[in-house]
């Protein structure tokens, strides 16, 4: 687009040469000589999101206008979504028994999630002019997002346990005994188990109550279907393609 508001160009630099200023990008050229307009899709888009999304859509969606629509002013962008992205990292933070944080401490948190967004994107905050970066003396250690949605309240999860435990047959609970010894012996990485059989066998049944067995022990259990149907039935579940971001 630019080569035709350019005349004469001889090389990448004349091409980012306006009125005598070399600038340090095509896009700032491209903004200099006017056409190329401001952030105002970009900000719609935003606004609609604040209205429909959660914080944590609202942040994926932020990255994905950093990294494939190139905005013109991230800073500008941030600054003025950065309270509605965060408004979950302050529940966050209570439910890490963090009673006392500051407002560049809620920031910094939400600037890490982002971060960590755009790293699976191969992108960082560092790319895009006019973002902040991350601050390590404000940081507080908590969980991430992720690992935060797995923790489950441990005495909760030992009585449905031992609930369900008491249900199972004998060929179930020889299947429980061998998986939870397996994850509480460290032996799991080199386990695997298949279980088959017809439905209406007990299969989610035994399945519900290994996990509840597992998060008991305060340890993770991933509960994976292959469909939102069958997810449902477990608790925590999720399909594989929402798991692990399968295209």
């Amino acid at each position: 687009m630019i080569l035709y508001h350019v005349p004469g160009a001889m090389n990448y630099a004349d091409l980012k040469t306006i009125n005598g200023q070399q600038c340090d990008t095509f896009k700032e050229a491209c903004v200099a000589l006017g056409i190329l307009n401001d952030d105002a899709e970009h900000r719609k888009c935003l606004e609609e999101s604040v209205q429909r999304d959660m914080p944590a859509q609202l942040r994926s969606l932020f990255c994905m206008i950093l990294v494939y629509c190139e905005p013109l002013n991230a800073g500008e962008l941030w600054t003025d979504f950065k309270k509605s992205m965060s408004d979950d990292v302050t529940h966050m933070l209570r439910k890490n028994d963090v009673q006392t944080f500051t407002d560049t401490q809620i920031e910094n948190e939400t600037l890490k999630r982002i971060e960590t967004e755009l790293h699976f994107m191969e992108k960082s905050l560092i790319d895009f002019k006019g973002m902040p970066s991350v601050l390590t003396e404000e940081s507080i250690t908590i969980e991430h997002p992720i690992i935060q949605d797995e923790l489950y309240n441990v005495t909760e999860q030992q009585e449905k346990s031992d609930a369900k435990a008491m249900l199972l047959n004998s060929e179930q609970m020889v299947i429980f005994t061998d998986v939870v010894s397996a994850v509480c012996d460290g032996n799991a990485a080199q386990q695997i188990y298949l279980i088959n059989s017809p439905g209406g066998y007990g299969k989610t049944f035994l399945f519900t109550t290994i996990l509840s067995a597992v998060r008991a022990k305060g340890k993770i259990g991933l509960a994976v279907a292959p469909t939102g149907l069958a997810a449902e039935n477990m608790e925590g579940g999720k399909t594989a393609h929402s798991c692990f971001k399968i295209p």
